[in-house]
């Protein structure tokens, strides 16, 4: 993958939805496909962004209909957070795009996705660690 930005401690979670998120917005209401991956060290607020950004999104999308998968990736295996983390598999085509085999695809209005995704997050690996006692396990 080819990272757009990384992002410091100082950044808010306005400033990360104005600057990285809300572009994509655009591209979403044209229909195209849109890819958001939080990654970084352990307590720096990766989950507490990301919980930000789907909020916003959903309203800025109201009224469309978008199709959500959402899944975890945890050591080498993967998992699908729609469908109760049942194992799927990541694999590329001839292009190299990434597919997830056997993931569940919903579709909903986009005002209803913060709802739509509270229980997959509920279902990531989490584990306590020394910085953060509901660690998330998964990228």
């Amino acid at each position: 993958f080819v990272l757009d930005q990384a992002y410091d401690s100082s950044v808010s979670d306005s400033e990360f939805y104005e600057d990285a998120v809300k572009p994509l917005v655009t591209s979403l209401k044209e229909e195209e496909a849109a890819t958001i991956i939080c990654y970084g060290q352990t307590g720096t607020g990766k989950t507490h962004t990301f919980n930000a950004c789907w909020k916003r999104l959903g309203a800025d999308l109201a009224g469309r209909s978008i199709a959500v998968t959402f899944f975890e990736i945890h050591g080498k295996k993967c998992y699908d957070l729609l469908q109760q983390r049942k194992e799927v598999t990541l694999r590329s085509d001839a292009e190299e795009r990434v597919h997830v085999r056997g993931a569940l695809t919903l579709s909903a209005d986009a005002a209803a996705l913060p709802s739509l995704l509270e229980e997959a997050l509920r279902l990531r690996r989490s584990e306590a660690t020394e910085r953060n006692p509901l660690s998330s396990r998964s990228h």
